[in-house]
């Protein structure tokens, strides 16, 4: 997460701020958890907010019949 990095932070550092187990940050970074609530309290506990982006898959999606 470059974020975590660019604050200075280790994974198990942003883990106590955020109130979770070190697991949880390995498995954001990985990939492995997509939840919202995980990646709020991870966003929260650096002082961000999440924005959310929403994008076609390939120019064809939005192509009508």
């Amino acid at each position: 997460m470059q974020i975590r990095r660019r604050r200075g932070l280790s994974q198990r550092a942003l883990a106590e701020l955020a109130g979770v187990g070190q697991g949880h940050v390995q498995r954001v970074e990985a990939g492995l958890d997509r939840r919202v609530s995980t990646l709020k309290r991870l966003l929260a506990a650096m002082g961000c907010k999440p924005l959310l982006a929403l994008a076609p898959l390939t120019a064809a999606d939005c192509e009508s019949p």
